[in-house]
């Protein structure tokens, strides 16, 4: 196939993966795509972590989702997350494993071939969708190394 003759369209798509994500309805019903969206993190934040784990904090668990979605690509550590929101460093810990284990986010460890390096260092988060970064302020950047962190954790998880 001769992608040079669908360039545009292949870059239109590129955008439009960056900008909203590729859930099946979203991409199908552009009409109501903030709406859908809005409703699937609803359904993490509260049905997925709130309720699964029995937390009485919604206004914590949403807080720490919404910094970590707009800190996409992003090094981050629990300490420093703490101390921004002001939220308890083990409640950040536990919140955060809650968000990931929900499909919310996923954390990636920085390469080393130093096992005590690969434990102290920061982690990058990064948004399991790039359609639930549409209410922040995300760089294109940052944007599409998401992207790309997606679906190389998509790939290593198959494997595993």
């Amino acid at each position: 196939m001769d992608y040079s003759l669908h360039l545009e369209k292949i870059k239109q798509t590129l955008v439009d993966m960056m900008t909203n994500g590729g859930f099946p309805d979203v991409v199908l019903r552009n009409e109501i795509r903030r709406e859908i969206l809005s409703s699937y993190f609803e359904t993490v934040v509260i049905k997925d972590v709130v309720s699964r784990y029995g937390l009485r904090r919604e206004d914590k668990v949403r807080s720490l989702s919404n910094f970590y979605l707009s800190a996409t690509a992003s090094k981050v550590t629990f300490n420093s997350t703490s101390k921004f929101l002001k939220i308890p460093v083990k409640s950040v810990e536990r919140y955060s494993r809650y968000l990931e284990n929900s499909y919310l986010l996923f954390f990636l460890k920085e390469f080393s071939t130093s096992p005590k390096a690969l434990e102290t260092s920061p982690r990058k988060v990064y948004a399991v969708d790039n359609g639930f970064l549409q209410p922040f302020n995300v760089s294109i950047g940052r944007r599409l190394e998401t992207l790309v962190a997606q679906h190389l954790y998509r790939h290593a998880l198959k494997e595993h």
